[in-house]
């Protein structure tokens, strides 16, 4: 008989993650699993998905192809990554013109809110808190190492953009 582990699973309040729709008290199974690639993505311990991290660095830079990015480098037990990238605005060294948006501006105030600091150079060497959607996966979201306030660039551009 196969092994039965019993794993928590994240997902919308409709039920649904990924495109796929769940129903409460059905079981899945995918017959072609592959470790990190394809199947049910899910945890044994649900908190295994915060992590706490340091950030060691932090840039703003128009020299990824003038394209304006904001990156925050972390180091936690034993890991590390960045977090960011998303382009804020367009220009390099010379341009006669530059532009970029108010989201953008706004997505560095609600970091430096987040984490409670009121200068970007102040976020190297501070604590937050971290999620990724699923083991393994890349930064998510980050949050204040203390409170419960928390930043999401993916889903704060999607809600600048519907309004």
């Amino acid at each position: 008989m196969d092994k039965i582990i019993k794993t928590f699973k994240g997902f919308d309040k409709n039920l649904c993650c990924r495109g796929m729709q769940y129903e409460i008290g059905k079981s899945y199974e995918e017959p072609n699993a592959e470790v990190c690639n394809k199947g049910f993505h899910a945890c044994e311990r649900p908190l295994d998905v915060f992590k706490n991290a340091k950030i060691t660095s932090v840039s703003l830079s128009m020299s990824d192809h003038g394209c304006l990015t904001s990156n925050i480098c972390l180091e936690g037990a034993g890991w590390a990554c960045c977090y960011g990238g998303y382009c804020l605005g367009h220009g390099y060294l010379g341009a006669k013109k530059f532009d970029g948006s108010s989201k953008g501006v706004v997505s560095l105030m609600r970091i430096m809110d987040t984490v409670g600091v009121e200068k970007w150079e102040d976020l190297k060497d501070k604590f937050i808190r971290v999620a990724t959607k699923n083991w393994g996966d890349t930064i998510k979201i980050i949050g204040n190492i203390i409170k419960d306030k928390w930043f999401d660039y993916e889903s704060f551009f999607k809600e600048e953009e519907n309004g």
